[in-house]
């Protein structure tokens, strides 16, 4: 049996939060919790840990869990769609930049300063955006 398989998935209250986790037996002698960049809690316990002394030690790591989560939720990729019109914002290698739509006939994308410049005669939004997902990869 893997240790997918032998995790145990639970959940507890802390507050207005719902702290989901999952549950890994090993040969260890203390429980160690950890908080992953996914926001994910996975909990390794002693063999014969019973259940309600895990969730008692995650009701007491709770305020840690709680600001781990907030600390890696800064580094998870936007939802918003991008829509590629002047003034848009757009990380690139660790900065942040504008989007400038340019009257242009060449093809490409120049970065002037803290600004991300793409010539107007691309014409459709999604030729701009696949020009421009070329261009930083």
């Amino acid at each position: 049996m893997n240790q997918a398989e032998s995790a145990k998935k639970c959940q507890v209250k802390f507050g207005s939060e719902l702290i989901d986790f999952t549950i890994q037996n090993s040969d260890r002698t203390t429980l160690a919790i950890s908080v992953y960049p996914d926001k994910s809690v996975s909990v390794v316990a002693p063999i014969n840990t019973p259940l309600e002394k895990i969730k008692e030690r995650v009701c007491k790591r709770a305020p840690w869990i709680i600001k781990q989560r907030i600390y890696f939720a800064q580094f998870l990729p936007s939802a918003t769609e991008k829509t590629f019109v002047a003034g848009e914002s757009f990380r690139y290698l660790g900065r942040q930049y504008r989007l400038k739509v340019i009257e242009s006939s060449e093809e490409g994308i120049t970065f002037e300063g803290s600004n991300i410049q793409i010539g107007k005669s691309f014409g459709h939004k999604s030729m701009k955006a696949g020009i421009f997902l070329k261009h930083c990869q």
